[in-house]
């Protein structure tokens, strides 16, 4: 499977209808996304970049994108269509986990401050969810 290929999976399994929401929602050029759906590899280093993005979007390293194509049928996340409460409840269980001792953060235990601005940071991001859900 190719690069341009790949991507078209992924736009489909995520349920954007067009290539450029799909762009639009990964931050990349939406020209370049419809370049690219052609493509049977990169060799342009800003291609590089966008697909950074597009990986940072789906959740996966450049790795996991462009090995294994049985590895990138397994890992397409599942489009999950939340709420406001449904992501309130989300934050309010990541919060309670932060309140432990013990929380680690790519597996280097986090400190008291740390917790606390992570705290405050999801309190800020449950007010805008409620503002604009």
């Amino acid at each position: 499977m190719n690069v341009g290929e790949k991507v078209f999976l992924f736009k489909e399994r995520l349920n954007h209808k067009y290539f450029a929401d799909f762009a639009r929602a990964a931050n990349v050029p939406p020209a370049w996304l419809n370049e690219i759906k052609d493509k049977e590899e990169i060799k342009q280093i800003s291609d590089m970049s966008y697909l950074i993005n597009i990986c940072s979007y789906l959740g996966m390293t450049i790795d996991d994108f462009l090995r294994n194509d049985d590895v990138i049928k397994e890992e397409i996340p599942e489009v999950i269509d939340l709420n406001s409460e449904d992501i309130g409840i989300l934050i309010n269980n990541v919060i309670i986990l932060l309140q432990k001792e013990g929380v680690k953060m790519n597996n280097i235990n986090m400190n008291d401050k740390s917790r606390e601005v992570c705290k405050d940071a999801l309190n800020v991001v449950r007010t805008l969810v409620k503002q604009h859900l």
